[in-house]
């Protein structure tokens, strides 16, 4: 399985990202080791993520909203990852700033690095995959 240290990972993101990080964009990394996904694999591990029945959720200010919607993507997708064996973890963050899809407002986001070092946004709420120049700017979070 191919993997990617902590130090790479930050050089891999500050390549694909170098128009949209800032110096205030706050970057931190959970893990020292990450796995990095054939982009099969990781549309298996997006595609079996089972949210929460938001029908029963007030859409209302900020119920259940991208936020919410990206932190159980990243949870469940490396919990996914947990069962299958993998000892490291999955190399699928949470970001927050201003897409292409979704201009003029701030928005969260997930993001990952696929097994070739490629980089990609993933819209949780529709589970499509973005490249990295469709965001906008205002990246003020970068977790993993």
């Amino acid at each position: 399985m191919p993997y990617v240290e902590h130090l790479e990972l930050h050089r891999l993101l500050q390549q694909a990202l170098s128009s949209q990080l800032t110096r205030g964009t706050f970057v931190a990394f959970a893990d020292n080791r990450f796995w990095t996904p054939t982009r099969d694999e990781l549309v298996r591990l997006v595609s079996d993520v089972d949210f929460p029945d938001i029908d029963a959720i007030a859409t209302v200010g900020e119920a259940f909203d991208c936020d919410d919607y990206a932190f159980v993507l990243k949870g469940r997708a490396s919990n996914s990852n947990r069962r299958r064996g993998v000892s490291s973890g999955l190399c699928l963050g949470i970001a927050w700033g201003r897409f292409s899809w979704l201009p003029g407002i701030d928005h969260a986001v997930n993001w990952v690095v696929e097994d070739d070092r490629s980089f990609w946004w993933i819209e949780p709420q529709t589970r499509r995959f973005h490249r990295p120049e469709e965001c906008l700017g205002s990246l003020s979070l970068l977790i993993a």
